[in-house]
């Protein structure tokens, strides 16, 4: 479970990071008076929320499915 988080934590990070970058830039084309660009940027931002999600999503299922296994008659038995 930890090796798990430990390697979600910086994919999370990454996306989370760039949702703030695209936020940033999607603010400063407003401020520009560019619309186009500025939806464009709102869209792409709200994808990376959704990939956060579905990493987690994915990394949370796995555990539940390690668990599974884990307390099958073939990995107690060897």
């Amino acid at each position: 479970v930890v090796i798990i988080l430990l390697m979600l934590i910086p994919v999370i990070v990454e996306l989370a990071a760039m949702r703030g970058i695209l936020a940033l830039t999607s603010f400063t084309a407003g401020l520009l008076g560019c619309s186009g660009e500025k939806r464009l940027l709102d869209e792409i931002g709200s994808l990376y929320g959704y990939l956060e999600g579905i990493a987690a999503i994915s990394a949370a299922v796995f555990i539940i499915a390690m668990a599974v296994f884990a307390s099958t008659a073939a990995a107690v038995s060897g």
